[in-house]
């Protein structure tokens, strides 16, 4: 998670999520958990469509072939 660097607020959020379990107040560890709890359950209903179909729009061709050039990259 990313947090501001200027916050105002940062100082007392670092030393209670640091401190936990042993502070007296641990209202924003359990805000900031709550949340990354929240983005894994987001990810993980997500489905992924990585798998496609490859259009070869026309054949490779490896260096040392006939027809190879610098340029063909």
């Amino acid at each position: 998670m990313l947090f501001p660097k200027d916050a105002s607020w940062l100082g007392i959020l670092t030393s209670e999520l640091l401190g936990f379990p042993n502070m007296r107040h641990d209202d924003q560890v359990d805000s900031v958990t709550q949340a990354l709890n929240w983005i894994l359950q987001q990810r993980q209903n997500r489905v992924s469509y990585n798998i496609g179909p490859i259009i070869v729009t026309k054949p490779r061709i490896y260096p040392g072939e006939p027809g190879w050039s610098s340029n063909s990259y």
